[in-house]
């Protein structure tokens, strides 16, 4: 099976630097919470600590902020638990064992409160759920509802909730996500009554980073406003990988595999369409990847799901760049109605590890359902079959490999070892130096700078081959407050 470019992130100064916040009481805190040795009517110190997250919670020992209600814009604040321990800006350090059902409901924070895993710690809870809730960071737990009572279709969700008011600037980083640990003797009905879905984000400006979500129903689903998504690993899902109906939203070099076919869903990679006739707009698609069959767990139930699904536009101002899609399905980049959008420099293959379907999957940039055409694409510097239209649409310096589902043997030219799933260059590929520059990214998939000639497709070739592959992430993006 191929290799994966596992995501990493490359942060220099991460865990080395503690911010102290002022917010109504000197220095930032940590409190701690260990339900092996915690007691509710303990301090939180250190020494002395509270037992589980849910029952900080419960009892009421976080002050912070909540919108009047009902919600209207600028209809302000009141305060929330007022002199509680825990304020804006403290850290809650959680120690191994069972946390709870967390719902984190009214809690508006003006400076980040930190909930994360303790040094060498492994705290679990069944679900997290935040309502109208703002600036929170989470890593280090596991979330499953092997642990216990769960009552949300999601394991995690973030809500914004029409009385209450919306949830925004939540990060989500380095936790562990499933349903079930273990899936592999998992029948139709099994999926059908006990997937639960990862991580649901209608909270804007917020971050999904560096988490491992697997054996689940839909993976990460993102209908709130300048949400990045990154480095996330999705693994055995059967619904969608990700989807993606907010506005200004960065999904970048995330890992995405091995569907299950259990129900009528048309299961997509990543997915997004546009919601009361209003266009999806200012969309990032980076340095993804897409593979149909990763050592899936139950072939007898594989899904050829659709990579890059798009097809009830209009998406504006898109950017689809340095991904990698192995599938086994038609669509393997499908934008049905889009403007001033770009496909450039992907990669799009038949999948050698599934090889009893009759699709090649295609570029696809094309005109709305309604038969409308959009203006200003650009299809560019892409390896794959096209089948893009060419009126409102740019199509120059793409390569087409000559492949049928049964016979693969032109990737051979092309691709370092097609059959492993290594789709770098190799050295004689028509593809080095065949691209064009403009819009090009600057880097490749694994953060090889694109320098003098441009090659086609996710990979700029290199004269060794990297491995294991890497992904080199650009500089953080920072969300306006």
């Amino acid at each position: 099976m191929p290799t994966p470019l596992r995501p990493a992130m490359l942060f220099a100064l991460t865990g080395l630097l503690h911010i102290f916040t002022f917010s109504g009481h000197a220095v930032a805190k940590t409190f701690y919470i260990d339900p092996a040795t915690g007691n509710a009517s303990n301090d939180g110190s250190q020494a002395s600590p509270w037992r589980t997250l849910q029952e900080v919670i419960e009892n009421g020992l976080i002050e912070s902020q909540r919108w009047n209600r009902p919600y209207t814009p600028g209809g302000g604040k009141v305060m929330h638990n007022v002199g509680a321990p825990v304020k804006a800006g403290d850290t809650l350090e959680l120690m191994s064992g069972y946390h709870g059902k967390i719902d984190i409901h009214w809690y508006q924070n003006s400076s980040t409160i930190t909930i994360r895993a303790g040094a060498n710690q492994t705290p679990t809870a069944s679900q997290l759920h935040f309502q109208s809730s703002a600036r929170w960071s989470v890593s280090g737990l596991t979330i499953s509802p092997e642990f216990g009572d769960i009552d949300e279709g999601n394991l995690i969700r973030i809500e914004s909730h029409g009385y209450n008011g919306p949830s925004s600037h939540i990060t989500i980083a380095n936790n562990t996500l499933f349903s079930a640990n273990n899936i592999s003797n998992w029948s139709v009905n099994d999926w059908l009554s006990r997937a639960k879905s990862g991580i649901s984000v209608d909270g804007d400006y917020s971050v999904i980073r560096n988490n491992t979500i697997r054996n689940i129903a839909f993976g990460i689903s993102v209908s709130g406003d300048h949400v990045t998504v990154q480095n996330n690993s999705i693994i055995n899902f059967s619904g969608d990988g990700m989807r993606g109906l907010g506005d200004y939203g960065l999904f970048e070099y995330n890992f995405v595999a091995n569907a299950f076919k259990v129900n009528s869903n048309h299961d997509d990679g990543f997915q997004s369409w546009s919601r009361d006739g209003k266009p999806v707009v200012g969309v990032v698609l980076r340095g993804n990847q897409f593979h149909t069959n990763f050592d899936h767990p139950n072939p007898a139930l594989l899904s050829t799901f659709q990579g890059i699904g798009c097809f009830d536009g209009y998406y504006n101002n898109w950017i689809v760049e340095n991904n990698l899609l192995a599938v086994s399905h038609w669509h393997g980049i499908s934008l049905y109605g889009a403007n001033n959008s770009r496909i450039v420099n992907n990669t799009v293959v038949d999948s050698p590890a599934h090889s009893d379907d009759r699709m090649v999957p295609w570029i696809r940039l094309t005109t709305h359902k309604n038969g409308t055409h959009g203006t200003g694409n650009v299809v560019r510097n892409n390896i794959g079959r096209l089948a893009s239209i060419s009126t409102g649409v740019s199509i120059d310096h793409n390569l087409e490999p000559d492949v049928t589902p049964s016979n693969h043997s032109n990737y051979q030219t092309i691709f370092r070892s097609s059959q492993s799933g290594n789709y770098q260059l190799k050295g004689s590929s028509p593809a080095i130096g065949a691209g064009s520059s403009q819009l090009a990214p600057s880097i490749d998939i694994t953060g090889k700078p694109r320098n003098g000639a441009i090659d086609l497709g996710a990979f700029q070739y290199r004269s060794a081959p990297l491995t294991p592959l890497l992904l080199l992430l650009e500089d953080e993006p920072i969300a306006p407050e």
